[in-house]
């Protein structure tokens, strides 16, 4: 946030050592967010910030070297800053950063502020080098959050400070919220990611397999599905931890993981004369986004001599939305190669005939919910209706998701809908499950 005052006034609102605005302008600053986020219903982020061990270091080296630290920590804090943010020097080594309530609601917000602080804590650790010096240090960080509602400049800052000391007494290097739900939350999260980076070399992954059925009732094809169960955790639904590794990008690994896992069943399938036509992958927005990610995943394929045509690549729209012609790159050079393409949940996002036509998917995916509710809601029942319609005017394959009754599959047989997936055939099953599931399936078509 920028302002243009003379020079009396900056000497009056600006820390005169780190140019970062004072305590009289935080009180400003912050007052006008607060009328911000109360006005507008949003949500901002106040992080408390206290450098570990900092007095220490200013008594043995001396205050220039300790003056230093804190010009350099100033300009680390206001380099991952956006122009709406405010760094601020609050006293001695604390800073106090106010992210602004501009664009923010309360969940997105709570993730947010998840984010800053990691970004913090992680510049702050980088080396630094004043003088003949090589200086360690870290940074323990409080945060709440502010609506503007019943809430004064005090009161927020005291929050967040209570919170810091909650850091320091975490052992430092850390942050922590002075809400305890989402302190709760956040933990778990973290506690999710610890065990998850660990999963699979303790062999607590496994893929199930969910059946695809045709208009015919015969097995078009199977959707891989990531399982994890951790002795410490339980079995975890994949809503739970698949969240939290796109996050920490521990996505891309457990994926890799899933594809060669998949590569070799397909391989062990063939052996026992078990052909099973397409099997759908989902691909994650993190892992397409990697530069190498269509020359990878074609190598490790081919690799296990995999016919590409035999794997349905599952995206949703959220993986094209900010780029499509990185899109359009990367699924015609896997298309080359003989790859398929299914758009996940079709109908719940910005889904346009633009999209489909530009992106050339092969398949449609019908998100589920709208299966659920669409019986009761006739607005639902003529978008399923014409979803369907579309698909077949594009000529596209369409598999409709969360078919659990005979009466979703009696309304989905009346538009002529030509696939479906739901616990209504079968539940997602493991590989020797499967087997069975498809050798009798195919013993019953042969009578």
């Amino acid at each position: 946030m920028t302002q243009m005052f003379n020079k009396n006034e900056k000497l009056t609102l600006y820390d005169p050592l780190t140019d970062l605005p004072n305590r009289s302008l935080l009180n400003e600053r912050l007052t006008h967010e607060l009328n911000l986020a109360r006005r507008y219903q949003r949500a901002g982020i106040i992080l408390f910030l206290d450098l570990d061990h900092f007095k220490e270091i200013n008594e043995s080296l001396g205050h220039l070297v300790g003056d230093q630290i804190l010009i350099e920590t100033a300009q680390r804090l206001q380099s991952l800053l956006r122009e709406s943010d405010t760094a601020v020097r609050l006293e001695n080594d604390e800073f106090v950063i106010i992210s602004s309530a501009q664009d923010g609601i309360y969940f997105d917000s709570t993730d947010q502020s998840h984010a800053i602080a990691e970004k913090i804590i992680k510049v702050i650790l980088e080396p630094y080098f004043i003088g003949e010096h090589e200086l360690h240090i870290s940074a323990s960080i409080g945060i709440t959050l502010y609506t503007g509602i019943d809430e004064s400049v005090d009161l927020l800052l005291k929050k967040a400070d209570s919170a810091m000391y909650k850091a320091k007494e975490a052992g430092r290097n850390t942050y922590r919220f002075y809400q305890q739900s989402i302190q709760e939350s956040v933990d778990d999260k973290l506690d999710i990611a610890s065990n998850l980076r660990k999963a699979i070399s303790n062999n607590e992954l496994s893929i199930q397999y969910q059946p695809q059925h045709s208009d015919k009732n015969t097995i078009i094809g199977v959707e891989a599905l990531l399982r994890w169960d951790n002795p410490n955790l339980g079995q975890l639904s994949p809503t739970h931890f698949i969240s939290v590794a796109e996050e920490s990008y521990l996505i891309i690994e457990l994926e890799q993981w899933a594809l060669e896992t998949v590569c070799k069943q397909i391989n062990l399938w063939d052996k026992q004369n078990i052909i099973i036509p397409l099997i759908a992958i989902n691909i994650s927005p993190k892992q397409f986004h990697l530069p190498d990610f269509a020359s990878n995943f074609s190598h490790t394929v081919l690799e296990h001599q995999i016919n590409p045509s035999r794997l349905m690549l599952e995206i949703t729209e959220i993986t094209f939305l900010d780029n499509i012609e990185e899109a359009i790159d990367k699924m015609h050079a896997l298309k080359q190669k003989g790859f398929k393409f299914s758009l996940d949940d079709f109908g719940t996002g910005y889904s346009s005939l633009t999209y489909l036509k530009r992106l050339s998917f092969d398949q449609l995916k019908l998100e589920q919910s709208l299966i659920k509710k669409f019986i009761d809601q006739p607005t639902d029942v003529a978008f399923v209706k014409a979803i369907i319609s579309m698909a077949k005017g594009l000529g596209l394959d369409l598999i409709a998701e969360g078919v659990e009754t005979g009466e979703h599959l009696a309304f989905l047989s009346d538009f002529e809908c030509n696939g479906y997936q739901g616990n209504y055939f079968s539940k997602p099953l493991s590989n020797k499950q499967l087997s069975k599931y498809i050798k009798a399936a195919n013993k019953k078509h042969l009578y």
